[in-house]
């Protein structure tokens, strides 16, 4: 458990979902919010916390328009082994965020404009719920099988599309 600060310039429900997703790894303890990169960067330096999240103000609306959210993590280096444990959980936490992302985007892609108003649905319960009750809601089992091959053969095609481009 990294202590760690947050640098939450979103401030939104979809931010704190992010974050809880983080502590939920088992490998970030969050210690405090901070209110600047300068501060964060105080805090790695006094001790005080062994890794920073830096979410960025656009994070939910670029999440809502399918772009790419940058997050950042920042991480003390001073014991490899728990800065190394801490790096592989948080790519373990964008790796799901973007299969999940691409699964519903293949829910999109067979169900056309119904499915958009139910997704603004979901956007706009953020963090309020467990994503397996929110989605449930939505008429996704995040336990099949089904849903995340979804995913997987999003990027499957994502793939041959780029080799046929080449």
């Amino acid at each position: 458990h990294l202590p760690t600060v947050v640098l939450d310039e979103s401030r939104t429900p979809e931010s704190r979902d992010l974050v809880a997703a983080f502590e939920n790894t088992g490998n970030f303890r969050i210690i405090g919010q901070v209110d600047g990169r300068p501060s964060l960067d105080r805090a790695i330096a006094r001790g005080d916390a062994q890794a920073g999240i830096v979410v960025p103000y656009d994070y939910p609306r670029r999440l809502a328009r399918g772009e790419p959210a940058t997050v950042q993590v920042i991480v003390d280096a001073a014991d490899p082994l728990s800065s190394q444990s801490a790096i592989a959980a948080a790519a373990g936490v964008v790796q799901v965020r973007n299969l999940l992302v691409l699964a519903l985007y293949a829910l999109y892609k067979s169900q056309g404009p119904s499915f958009v108003p139910r997704y603004l649905t979901l956007l706009a319960a953020g963090g309020s719920r467990a994503p397996e009750a929110l989605l449930k809601d939505f008429g996704v089992d995040i336990r099949s099988e089904n849903f995340w091959q979804a995913g997987f053969d999003t990027i499957k095609a994502m793939v041959a599309e780029l080799e046929a481009a080449a």
